[in-house]
């Protein structure tokens, strides 16, 4: 109802139909469409027009309240909407209208795509920087969730701690391919002793730039063995090394880093790093000064 103060009068009255509304533009169609919904008033039409406003969707329990519905209504009016195909549900509890969340998937994809044409040798997007390129609202709860859903629905691929579109492979053009062999032949060569980035570059004469990114390539393709920032093992030398230690412990009970040393007849660093790696793939396990089979 509204009155004026005075002189004390009734000018008329009306029905509220958004006590909280947001800022909008005047005579803005998706807002009076909105309206129209709501003065309409079933509950789907109530339901649906809250979720369209939702870009992350909202609490199940918290629809009821804003819309001023009772609870058992709410749910089956939500089952009505999940059967016409319009809401889905993540995590059990959140509830997004599907063209919303198709918008965000699309979004998604989109990222995934653009940032697979700019680093065209990397596997994927690292997680964290495609939910933070989503924008802040996608928060650390959510965001596995969406993850699980756009992997359901075949959009995305989810390797570790990256993100790919789905069907997206690195291609290595034959100049890359050839780099990447001498790569691996010069590895080969130096067998457990792992060269650093430099002396690799000097050793198949290319800029060190590009020799880190086919080192990740042919990681991922099984070719090399990650040890630690910078170091790798190709992959039959890594092979080799666990065989020799296998077979070495399995004889003696265990190996030390001096009689790792003596084995492979290499240095005390490259032996460290060596047995350090194969604990961490719980090749082996320390125990005091020596290494057992894990």
């Amino acid at each position: 109802v509204v009155r004026s103060y005075s002189p004390m009068a009734t000018i008329g009255g009306g029905i509220v139909l958004d006590s909280a509304p947001q800022r909008h533009r005047k005579a803005d169609s998706t807002v009076l469409n909105a309206l129209e919904a709501k003065e309409r008033g079933t509950p789907e039409d109530l339901i649906e027009t809250l979720l369209k406003y939702q870009p992350l969707g909202i609490v199940r329990k918290d629809i009821a309240l804003q819309v001023g519905l009772p609870a058992d209504l709410t749910d089956t009016t939500i089952q009505t909407l999940y059967a016409q195909g319009k809401t889905i549900a993540l995590t059990g509890d959140r509830i997004f209208h599907t063209q919303i969340l198709q918008n965000l998937t699309h979004k998604a994809t989109f990222l995934l795509n653009q940032y697979h044409t700019q680093n065209p040798l990397k596997a994927g997007m690292p997680k964290e920087e495609l939910r933070s390129a989503l924008g802040r609202e996608v928060d650390t709860r959510l965001f596995p969730a969406l993850l699980h859903h756009w992997e359901d629905k075949k959009a995305v691929e989810v390797t570790g701690i990256t993100v790919r579109a789905t069907g997206f492979k690195v291609q290595l053009s034959e100049k890359q391919e050839a780099l990447l062999s001498r790569i691996e032949a010069f590895y080969q060569e130096c067998g457990i002793v792992t060269p650093s980035v430099q002396e690799v570059s000097k050793g198949v004469m290319a800029h060190p730039d590009a020799i880190e990114p086919l080192l990740r390539v042919g990681t991922e393709q099984g070719r090399f063995e990650r040890v630690a920032e910078g170091i790798y093992y190709d992959a039959q030398t890594f092979i080799n090394l666990k065989e020799q230690v296998k077979n070495y412990i399995t004889t003696h009970g265990g190996i030390t880093v001096a009689e790792f040393r003596d084995m492979t007849q290499t240095n005390r660093k490259a032996s460290l790093l060596a047995l350090e790696h194969l604990d961490a793939v719980r090749f082996t396990y320390r125990e005091g000064d020596v290494r057992r089979l894990g």
